[in-house]
């Protein structure tokens, strides 16, 4: 479970409240995501998660560089298996989707490959 939002008030409430659930800021691609990551690693925050079109411009160096500082990185809402495999082969931790039966599979073979490569 992840307590995320677009109000940043409010994911600060809810980690005060419960900080035993982790929590993520959710950005519209008019964020630019460099800057929704610098303020979730001053405030805390588990997960940075950009609208999608721009975490695909921002590319495996921003996730490198969150992942760096022990931030997982996702985004929303992703349908298209080949956006979702797009985002997983930059390196990051979820996708939201209204589609399970279409992500997991291409989650669940990013991961088969990342173990396998270890």
């Amino acid at each position: 479970m992840i307590i995320s939002s677009f109000n940043w008030l409010s994911i600060a409430r809810a980690r005060h409240v419960r900080p035993d659930i982790p929590t993520g800021f959710l950005t519209t691609a008019s964020v630019d995501p460099w800057a929704s990551l610098v303020y979730v690693k001053s405030s805390g925050h588990e997960y940075v998660l950009p609208q999608y079109p721009v975490l695909l411009e921002a590319g495996v160096g921003f996730v490198g560089a969150a992942h760096m500082d022990g931030i997982r990185v996702g985004t929303w809402t992703v349908d298209d298996p080949d956006v979702i495999g797009r985002l997983f082969a930059i390196g990051v931790d979820a996708v939201a989707t209204n589609q399970p039966e279409v992500a997991v599979p291409v989650r669940d073979a990013f991961r088969r490959e990342g173990s396998a490569d270890h």
